[in-house]
Order: structure tokens, then sequence, then C-alpha cells
């Protein structure tokens, strides 16, 4: 999920790794974290595959893994949380679904606005939407920018004034998807 929506709250000079730590430190301050601390140490055949740099003489280090509370505070927090993401969610969600129906052909990216608009506004009718938030051509503009930014699908003509969409990863589309999909209602 972060994926998607986190490049969108990001301040032009800050680095997203650093945003996720500040947040997770945050969160573990008000408790809706616990942390637990372990110490790894590698095995020969794990250091020859791991990253560390090989004049590192350490065969160890901390992994820390994070443990949600099950207090009713913690509970309030995380349910917080998903009341501002749910909309997103659901909008990457529909937005991706809909490039699924494009095939791999190439189509005018405004034909594929006006059909994903219509398909949008059909849903939010028969109350098939949870939030209407997630129709409205502004998280539809940025879901196809995020795709596109992810290689997931190739935005051409932009230097004449027919632009185009095309899926490139259909796999990869899926696979988000499908992921978004277990965070829905």
């Amino acid at each position: 999920m972060c994926v998607c929506v986190c490049p969108y709250s990001l301040q032009p000079c800050q680095v997203l790794d650093t945003v996720i730590q500040e947040a997770i430190d945050v969160m573990s301050n008000m408790g809706v974290f616990k942390r637990i601390e372990m110490m790894t140490v590698l095995t020969n055949k794990q250091r020859s595959l791991s990253l560390l740099d090989e004049d590192d003489d350490e065969d160890q280090y901390n992994d820390i893994e994070l443990e949600v509370s099950r207090s009713k505070e913690t509970s309030g927090h995380l349910s917080f949380l998903q009341n501002i993401l749910e909309p997103y969610i659901e909008a990457y969600w529909l937005i991706g679904t809909q490039l699924l129906n494009l095939k791999d052909a190439v189509h005018k990216e405004s034909d594929f606005l006006d059909s994903t608009k219509r398909c949008l506004l059909d849903r939010s009718e028969k109350d098939l939407t949870h939030f209407v938030e997630s129709c409205s051509m502004e998280m539809t503009r940025n879901a196809i920018r995020r795709y596109s930014e992810m290689n997931i699908i190739k935005m051409g003509g932009v230097e004449t004034k027919t632009r185009t969409v095309q899926i490139i990863n259909r796999d990869q589309l899926i696979e988000l998807i499908n992921d978004l999909d277990s965070y829905r209602r």
C-alpha cells in the first residue's frame, strides 16, 4: 500500500525510507507498535549472499520486528489510519481493475478516463463504492501517474495532444490489485 500512497504525501526534500522510519518511531512512541530486537548471527552461506560490506568482519546484526499492541487505544489509532487510507486503497484498486480491461492494446487516455469515470459513477450509484472520494478524477489521475511511475503502464503521446495508455507489466498490476484487495473492506 505504501508504494502507492506515500510518494504523494512526501515533501520535495524528504526520502521515503526516512518518512516511513519516522512514522514507525511515532507509532512506537504512541504504543501502537512494540519493538522486538533480536540478534541474528550469519552463517557463511548467508554472509556470502548478504549485502553487507565484505570488509565488515561482523557476523551478526540487529534484526527489529514490530508487534502490534492489542490495547483499545491502539485499536482506535489503527482504525483512524484505516479510515484515512481506505479511499486511496479503493481508488487504486478500482483504477487497477479498469486498467486490466485494456488488455495489452494502446488506448487513448481520454477514452480510458471517460470509460473509467462511467464505471466509477455506476459503482457509486449502485452503492458498490464505500467512499465517493475514491471515484474522483484527481484520485484517478494520481493512480494513473503512480502506475506509470511504477512501470506498470506506459503513457505515450506526452509530447503530442493525443496521450495514450498501455499496460506494460500485467503481472505486477495483478499482484498489486490483489495486495490492495486484501486491505479493502
